[in-house]
């Protein structure tokens, strides 16, 4: 005997074994959708035939974004360091440059004593002394050493980067 394939008539039953609140649920689908029980049925066996092929099976399209993902964290976290890093070396000039500005102000205040202490000491030598400039070339000398030596420790204190 030959068997005929007909695939325009629904003529084979499929049965399952469900309880009685199982049965109600789906009784109930099925009227939600205006169909019979058995075309819920058949409808829902025909949505998951192939339904289990890609069970656990990432497609395509996630990996690419998941590789996408670690990409912007590995730049995330390069570009965080980066970060760190800029704000310690903002720290450490901000600490080299408040060094250098006290170092500069100590300069001045040196040439500002040295200047005042050169008038006081003009103004209290005798006259024949301010004249005969007797003095004045060994106090001119000390202020232009001093003087010379604030240049240096400013071009140094300045000079370094």
């Amino acid at each position: 005997m030959k068997m005929e394939s007909n695939d325009q008539n629904r003529n084979f039953t499929i049965s399952a074994k469900v309880t009685a609140q199982q049965k109600a649920i789906y009784s109930q689908k099925a009227k939600e959708n205006n169909i019979s029980f058995s075309e819920w049925v058949s409808s829902i066996l025909d949505i998951s035939t192939n339904a289990y092929e890609n069970i656990d099976k990432p497609i395509e399209k996630m990996l690419l974004l998941q590789e996408e993902n670690r990409t912007k964290d590995k730049i995330i976290k390069r570009l965080t360091l980066d970060l760190e890093n800029s704000g310690f070396y903002i720290k450490t000039l901000e600490h080299k440059n408040s060094k250098q500005v006290k170092a500069i102000l100590g300069l001045e205040d040196t040439n500002q004593h040295l200047s005042t202490k050169l008038q006081t000491i003009i103004s209290e030598s005798p006259i024949e002394v301010v004249n005969n400039n007797a003095k004045i070339p060994q106090l001119s000398n000390a202020l232009y050493t001093v003087s010379a030596i604030s240049f240096v420790c400013s071009f140094l204190f300045l000079g370094r980067k």
